[in-house]
C-alpha cells in the first residue's frame, strides 16, 4: 500500500489498477449503455426522482477507490461518459454535465482513497472539506432566496418547496448553516492540531464510524423520499423552460414522462452538507482507529468517495452559470429556478449509489486485504 502513488501514471499498468479498470469499464458498458439501450430500466416514479436509477456512479467510485491511480480514475469516468445513452435523445450541454459529474467524482474518490496521510492531517481535511461544503450550500441557497428563484414554483402550484427561510424575511437559516459549517471546520482543525495516541486493538471505533456513515446516507435518503412534492413535465416546462427541461431529462430521467420533485422538509442545498458533516464524524472515528489516534498514518480507501458529495454539483452550476452566457462564452445556462430540481435529482441519485458502494465495500475490503 505504501508504494502506491495516485499521481504516478506508470502504476496504471499494475495488476491492481489494470484489473480494476477493465472490470469497471465492462460494468459501465452495462449500466450506462446496455441497460438503457435495451430499455430494461425499472422505474420508481412513485418513490424517488430520478425514477430511473442506474448504478454507474457506484462503479466509478468502486473502480477509482480500488485502482488508486489518476489514469484509472480518468479512464473509468471517460468510459462511463462515452457509454452514456439516453433513449429520449442527445443533448450536447447535458453530455458536458455528465462528463463533469463523472470525472470529478472519480478524481476526488481516487485521490482521497489513495493518499496516505497522518491522522492529524486527515481530521483537518475532514473539517475543511465538509465545513466548506456547508458554507457553499447555504451560500447558494441564499443567492436563490435573494433572487426569489422559488417564486416560479409557487406560481405553478408547487407550494411546499422548502426554501430554507420563511418568506419575506432575512435569510436567517442560511446564516445558521454557514456558521455551523464554520464552527465545524474550526473544531476539526483544532482536533487536527492535537496529538492523541491509542493502542486499542479492536475495531470498535471503525464499526461505530461506519454505522454513523450508513445512517447518514440511508436516513437522509429516507427523509428525501418521504418528504417531497412531485410535479409533471409540463409544470417543469412552465417553471424553467424547454432548454433546461431537456438538460435535466438528458442527464437524469432517461425518459420524458417521469415526474420531477422538490424536497419539502429540508432545503435541498442543506441536505448533502448536513449529511456530510455527520459523515465527517463517522470518518473521524475511523481516523482514530486506523491511525491509532492521530499520530499514525492512514488512507481512507472506499471512504474517499464521501469527500466529493456536492462538489460535482457546484462544478456543474458554475460551468453553466448565467455569467458565461452574458459573456457570450456559452449559449446555454441553467436558470436559478432549475437549480432546485437539479440538486434534488443529483442528491437522490448520489445517495442511492453511495449506499450501494457502502454495502459492496464491506464485501470487497477483506478480499483486497488478502490479495495484498
Amino acid at each position: 500500500m505504501n508504494e502506491i502513488k495516485y499521481f504516478n501514471p506508470g502504476q496504471f499498468i499494475s495488476k491492481r489498477a489494470l484489473i480494476s479498470s477493465v472490470v469497471g469499464i465492462a460494468l459501465v458498458i452495462v449500466t450506462e449503455w446496455l441497460i438503457p439501450f435495451l430499455g430494461i430500466m425499472p422505474t420508481f416514479t412513485e418513490w424517488v426522482t430520478p425514477a430511473v436509477i442506474l448504478f454507474t456512479i457506484s462503479v466509478i467510485v468502486l473502480t477509482s477507490a480500488t485502482a488508486k491511480n489518476i489514469i484509472a480514475s480518468i479512464v473509468i469516468s471517460l468510459s462511463a461518459s462515452l457509454c452514456f445513452y439516453n433513449p429520449a435523445g442527445y443533448n450536447t450541454v447535458g453530455y458536458v454535465g455528465i462528463v463533469v459529474i463523472y470525472l470529478s467524482i472519480a478524481l476526488f474518490t481516487g485521490l482521497f482513497a489513495t493518499v496516505e496521510m497522518r491522522g492529524q492531517t486527515a481530521l483537518t481535511w475532514i473539517g475543511i472539506i465538509f465545513g466548506l461544503q456547508a458554507i457553499l450550500g447555504a451560500a447558494i441557497n441564499m443567492l436563490l432566496y435573494i433572487n426569489d428563484s422559488f417564486q416560479k414554483y409557487y406560481i405553478n402550484q408547487v407550494q411546499n418547496i422548502s426554501i430554507g427561510n420563511p418568506l419575506d424575511t432575512f435569510p436567517f437559516f442560511d446564516l445558521i448553516v454557514m456558521v455551523v459549517g464554520l464552527i465545524y471546520m474550526v473544531i476539526f482543525i483544532i482536533l487536527g492540531r492535537r496529538v492523541h495516541s491509542s493502542s486499542i486493538e479492536n475495531n470498535l471505533r471503525e464499526i461505530i464510524g461506519q454505522i454513523i456513515i450508513f445512517l447518514a446516507l440511508a436516513g437522509t435518503l429516507a427523509v428525501n423520499i418521504l418528504f417531497k412534492e412531485t410535479f409533471t413535465q409540463e409544470t417543469a416546462r412552465q417553471i424553467f423552460g424547454d432548454s433546461n427541461l431537456l438538460f435535466l431529462n438528458h442527464i437524469f430521467q432517461k425518459t420524458t414522462v417521469d415526474n420531477f420533485a422538490v424536497f419539502t422538509l429540508l432545503n435541498v442545498f442543506y441536505v448533502l452538507p448536513i449529511a456530510g458533516m455527520v459523515i465527517g464524524i463517522g470518518l473521524a472515528l475511523i481516523v482514530y482507529q486506523r491511525a491509532q489516534g492521530t499520530t499514525g498514518d492512514l488512507t481512507f480507501d472506499f471512504e474517499g468517495s464521501y469527500f466529493a458529495l456536492n462538489i460535482p454539483l457546484a462544478f456543474v452550476l458554475g460551468i453553466f452559470s448565467y455569467y458565461w452566457y452574458q459573456l457570450n462564452i456559452s449559449d446555454f445556462y441553467l436558470k436559478m429556478q432549475t437549480w432546485y430540481v437539479l440538486a434534488t435529482l443529483y442528491t437522490n441519485l448520489l445517495l442511492i449509489n453511495l449506499i450501494v458502494v457502502f454495502i459492496i465495500a464491506l464485501i470487497l475490503r477483506p478480499i483486497l486485504k488478502r490479495i495484498e
